[in-house]
């Protein structure tokens, strides 16, 4: 008969305990009982047993498992779904951060997020707000994937989110955000545009970020001929514009404020967002080398929401071992 799989996360000792009378009743001896539930225990697992909370009675979480956060066990069962492999330790930093962004109360306010993980094209694809629905990442031209993230080649290399802004009813952006978190720059592209970017319908009209050159980096909030640039000191981190929900725009780096409180009146961004170039009319434009560990898009922020949000994103990439500062 063959020994239960141990559980995820579960000690020797338990193991034992749970396994060793029904080794004992088969007749086994002491010794041999123990050295077999020894081996089953030490045995590499298989990527099954990383799907979320699935032990004991499906329809009764109390008994041997359950009780995670219900959006992040979705997530994380989609991930596997789709082929991924999730390492030790990542399934407690998901349901830590999902709970941390709902207890902010700033989850509902994410309409797509993309955490890359499992190691795969078809995982880091996700939308972990929306497992299996919409907004999921369609991969073009060349990117390497791996357990560190979604790595875009600089030359052909981009996604299209299938996310248009304008059609989810995005049409001020003072109530908008979109955020990326890079922690391998390999090469840059000088006067291109990197990043979360959204379409740039004429020349003075845009909303990106862009390389100013080949070593420093700039955000731009597009709006009539009228854009604003702050240029971070390091190119690798976190990213994040977004609305006020009143009046301004403000952009974050890292969770150190770069710009606050500037006017923005361009409202015609009615294309889909790419991620890893810009999306110039529907053309993708301007690649650039980054390693994406994080992504999203939706509602705008406060100053409080957004200062938890830097925090609760960067806390997540510092569990994973992904953080770049």
């Amino acid at each position: 008969m063959a020994l239960p799989i141990k559980k995820p996360y579960e000690s020797l000792s338990k193991y034992l305990e749970r396994t060793l009378p029904g080794e004992l009743e088969s007749g086994k001896s002491r010794g041999k009982a123990t050295a077999d539930i020894m081996f089953e225990y030490n045995k590499e697992p298989d990527r099954e047993m990383f799907l979320p909370f699935i032990w004991g009675d499906a329809g009764s979480p109390a008994s041997g498992g359950g009780g995670g956060d219900p959006d992040a066990d979705a997530y994380l069962a989609a991930v596997t779904t789709a082929g991924g492999t999730l390492l030790a330790g990542d399934e407690t930093a998901i349901q830590t951060f999902f709970t941390g962004l709902k207890t902010a109360g700033i989850y509902s306010s994410i309409a797509c997020m993309y955490p890359f993980m499992g190691g795969v094209a078809s995982s880091n694809a996700i939308n972990a707000i929306n497992p299996g629905g919409s907004f999921d990442l369609t991969f073009n031209g060349g990117w390497t994937h791996t357990a560190g993230g979604a790595l875009s080649n600089g030359t052909n290399g981009y996604a299209d989110s299938q996310f248009n802004p304008v059609t989810e009813g995005y049409t001020t952006f003072t109530d908008f955000h979109f955020s990326y978190y890079n922690n391998g720059a390999s090469s840059q592209i000088a006067e291109a545009y990197p990043g979360l970017a959204l379409d740039r319908t004429t020349v003075d009209k845009f909303c990106a970020t862009r390389m100013m050159t080949a070593n420093s980096e700039a955000a731009i909030f597009g709006g009539n001929g009228s854009p604003f640039y702050s240029v971070p000191t390091t190119q690798e981190g976190l990213r994040l514009l977004a609305g006020d929900k009143s009046t301004y725009w403000n952009a974050w780096f890292n969770n150190s404020t770069i710009a606050s409180n500037r006017s923005i009146t361009q409202t015609n961004f009615n294309l889909n967002a790419y991620i890893g170039c810009l999306n110039f009319n529907g053309s993708a434009y301007g690649f650039q080398n980054y390693n994406y560990v994080y992504l999203s898009m939706g509602n705008g922020f406060t100053t409080s929401e957004a200062g938890d949000y830097n925090t609760l994103v960067n806390d997540f990439q510092t569990t994973l071992g992904r953080n770049s500062y």
